[in-house]
């Protein structure tokens, strides 16, 4: 009797654990989950998705007014929609500092860092992404890890901070690696390229490039495969390969958002 009673207790338990784990994301409007779902592969229509639900937030709880506009700034982010004040941001960092998961709290961390770096405030900016670095709880964030750690990496870059920005490069590779993100692992291998050529280290910077463009090419992802052949050619064009550099400039230059570097190149 003793021992049914016993697993009867555990059922209790276990069923209470499980409402309290869902009970969060279950209160969400489904186009709001949805919104997130479609982030990082379509964020536009995500972006749409949340403005149909612009007028009927105001009715919902705290929590899920917050989480809205969290997914609301990382819209516009994915977007490349300049961030121009800090006022929101600041006010999600502090709920989220009260309340939600370490993800969460990482989230709102890195935001606010993304709203400093395009108001060209590096230094607080820094300071932001390394909070986010910190809140993590087991460090299996990887993907808030490798976008953290890509961002830090760029803003040490523009700073000429070389020896600084290449660790931070690498430890993005090593988290889009852990994440499975075969998408932006061409980006972060680029990113790497791109330190080498500060150091002046040209058949490093070759390495990296190449092995992005393939990385690429592999996903089938023509935008970042041009891309990355634009800086290409100019690594090529620097090693004397002309052969290579007007291959590589010609595939790219299909890719009309390259176009004022490609005639740069070119010329």
């Amino acid at each position: 009797m003793a021992y049914i009673r016993l697993l009867v207790c555990v059922g209790i338990l276990l069923s209470l654990f499980s409402c309290q784990h869902t009970s969060s994301y279950s209160s969400y409007p489904t186009t709001m989950l949805r919104a997130e779902q479609l982030m990082d592969l379509a964020p536009d229509s995500a972006k749409n998705l949340l403005l149909r639900l612009k007028d009927s937030i105001p009715q919902q709880s705290e929590e899920v007014q917050m989480y809205y506009h969290l997914l609301t700034v990382k819209a516009n982010d994915k977007c490349y929609v300049p961030h121009t004040g800090d006022s929101l941001m600041k006010a999600l960092v502090y709920y989220y500092e009260q309340h939600g998961t370490p993800a969460q709290r990482m989230e709102a961390y890195y935001y606010l860092g993304s709203v400093y770096r395009d108001m060209h405030d590096a230094p607080r900016a820094l300071n932001y992404f390394l909070q986010a670095v910190d809140a993590s709880e087991d460090g299996k964030e990887y993907q808030i890890l490798a976008r953290t750690y890509a961002q830090m990496g760029t803003l040490y870059m523009y700073q000429k901070l070389y020896d600084e920005a290449m660790p931070m490069h690498k430890k993005a590779y090593h988290y889009y690696s852990l994440a499975k993100d075969s998408l932006l692992l061409s980006y972060a291998l680029r990113d790497i390229g791109r330190a080498f050529t500060a150091q002046h280290n040209v058949d490093s910077t070759l390495y990296y490039y190449e092995a992005g463009y393939r990385a690429a090419k592999q996903m089938n992802d023509i935008r970042r495969m041009r891309a990355i052949q634009n800086e290409l050619s100019g690594v090529y064009l620097q090693l004397g390969r002309y052969k290579e550099a007007r291959e590589a400039l010609t595939q790219s230059s299909a890719y009309q958002s390259n176009i004022a570097s490609n005639i740069l190149i070119w010329g």
